[in-house]
């Protein structure tokens, strides 16, 4: 009886984590994908942390010139709520930005700042990276897979 206690006490425990992550996944998070000039492949996401404080998290991974796979990340923190386009569709308007790093950056966090073209004043900062340790190296479309 004793060995049966301990199963029944992580009962209810189990029970949290499966609503938690329940909660989560039905929560109205703004994210998507992307590729980047280099070859790495990107997931990207907005996290709210107040009305007018907001943080874009990238996550990148990427092959290495010799074809070991490495990640990257960097976060943007800003406020979107000073721009109009924005308020209009915010789905939209990250996309926008997203797809301005995706075509005219090497990188995926290459940039100190980024903003939206209607609201260039508006920028975002980056203010946490971790690059690559070596750089990523494209691959020809057949051999690029992750």
């Amino acid at each position: 009886m004793s060995r049966r206690r301990p199963l029944l006490l992580l009962v209810p425990l189990l029970l949290v984590v499966v609503g938690l992550a329940s909660a989560i996944s039905n929560m109205d998070m703004i994210h998507g994908e992307f590729k980047t000039k280099d070859g790495s492949k990107c997931a990207w996401y907005e996290l709210k942390e107040s009305e007018d404080n907001v943080t874009i998290g990238i996550g990148c991974h990427c092959r290495t010139e010799r074809g070991s796979g490495q990640g990257y990340t960097c976060h943007y923190f800003g406020d979107p709520t000073q721009c109009q386009a924005y308020s209009q569709d915010p789905r939209k308007f990250y996309t926008e930005i997203i797809e301005h790093i995706a075509e005219n950056v090497y990188s995926a966090c290459d940039q100190e700042t980024v903003s939206h073209d209607s609201c260039p004043d508006n920028v975002y900062t980056r203010a946490e990276h971790s690059p690559p340790e070596v750089p990523c190296f494209p691959h020809k479309k057949e051999r690029y897979e992750l």
